[in-house]
């Protein structure tokens, strides 16, 4: 059974069966919950539609970066109300098509159900516990998605805004007050207050366009609401802000037949440094990010439980020193922050209590920060002298 509902069947090679490695790893994972609309959006989100053996498909490729990092490749096909995932990081995608479209139902198993079908913004107005709020203004060449979400009363709703190719252009996401970035104490503060023309207070996060673009976002009657897209100004931000409506019709939705295949990140201007040490078995995930004034940074993210989520995990930041900036960087601001010498490295060390919260250094050309988890929430899982041992194994 997974975690979050649903059955997944795990197909590996002989030797990788008594490992705790992931099936989609070097094999195939195939996930299958009852379809509803809003899965069935999320799941297919980036995908090319398909037919898979008569059934309504979709097919999204991989993408396998320079570093070894990437997505995995999946054949999503919709059966009999029932949505399926055939999952691999290894497997050719016209493979996993082969699998999708062989499977069969069990004998004795449960009926057919109907297909989930798109929810109406007036149908969902009546089912959630805040007011939903369009924009009357949309930047030109833009086509709304149907929403998706608004499961229950206190679920978000999401609005996509597509282009003509099917690449995301903006997203408006409202919930309850208090929701969201809102509910995180580092991102109410974050950013920049900006007053919109109603006399509301905004705060826009100025995000890369690979992580969806700067993000404008407030509170108004009871909602959340926020708003990005990769490519929108701070005007193009405050104007549709200044146009959101609780009561304006979404008008004509449409899907789009795909989207774009997303592009492979080019390797970093640095070798990636990684512990030979660390405090229990985890599994590691990489993310990239163009930080204005460094270059690419990498984030490593070390994870004990990746079968349990959600939850914080230990990270390690690089990103290359600038030219002729020393060791920039490592020092820190915080009162909280203390100087002492961890494998041969000056380190700032940023604490909480009797416990280390960071690790600030420079190795060679890199800056890095070693960042410990709350697991659980408010809880350092590590303690400082780990966390010492971590930073002295990196190479």
């Amino acid at each position: 059974m997974a975690p979050v509902g649903g059955v997944e069947l795990d197909y590996v090679p002989p030797a990788e069966a008594a490992t705790t490695a992931p099936a989609g790893q070097g094999g195939i994972a195939i996930r299958e919950q009852r379809a509803t609309y809003t899965v069935l959006a999320n799941w297919t989100g980036r995908a090319q539609a398909a037919s898979i053996a008569g059934s309504q498909g979709w097919l999204r490729r991989g993408v396998h970066n320079e570093d070894g990092s990437g997505s995995d490749s999946a054949a999503i096909v919709l059966r009999d109300g029932t949505l399926i995932s055939v999952s691999s990081f290894t497997i050719a995608p016209e493979e996993l098509l082969a699998v999708a479209g062989s499977l069969q139902p069990v004998p004795g198993g449960h009926a057919p159900l109907p297909d989930p079908t798109p929810p109406a913004l007036d149908a969902l107005r009546q089912t959630v516990s805040f007011p939903i709020f369009v924009p009357a203004y949309v930047p030109a060449g833009l086509t709304p998605e149907p929403p998706v979400g608004g499961d229950q009363p206190s679920s978000g709703v999401t609005i996509t805004y597509h282009t003509a190719d099917g690449s995301v252009a903006m997203e408006v996401l409202d919930g309850p007050a208090g929701c969201c970035l809102e509910a995180q104490p580092r991102q109410k503060s974050a950013g920049e207050s900006v007053a919109l023309p109603n006399g509301l207070t905004a705060h826009l996060l100025d995000e890369p366009p690979q992580y969806g673009g700067p993000i404008l976002w407030w509170d108004q009657d009871g909602t959340y609401i926020a708003v990005s897209g990769p490519q929108l100004t701070r005007d193009d931000l405050l104007t549709i802000a200044a146009s959101m409506s609780k009561t304006a019709a979404l008008g004509r939705t449409e899907l789009p037949a795909g989207r774009p295949a997303p592009t492979p990140v080019p390797a970093p201007s640095f070798a990636i440094l990684r512990p030979s040490w660390l405090p229990e078995p985890m599994t590691v995930r990489e993310q990239y990010q163009d930080v204005p004034g460094f270059g690419l940074s990498v984030t490593l993210g070390f994870d004990p439980r990746p079968n349990d989520p959600p939850h914080t995990v230990l990270t390690l930041t690089e990103m290359p020193l600038p030219a002729g900036s020393g060791a920039a960087g490592s020092a820190s601001s915080d009162p909280r922050a203390t100087r002492e010498t961890i494998g041969g490295h000056e380190v700032t060390v940023v604490h909480r209590g009797d416990g280390c919260v960071t690790l600030s250094w420079t190795q060679g050309a890199v800056l890095l920060r070693l960042a410990n988890a709350y697991d659980p929430p408010g809880q350092l899982r590590y303690s400082c002298d780990q966390l010492r041992q971590i930073m002295a194994s990196i190479r």
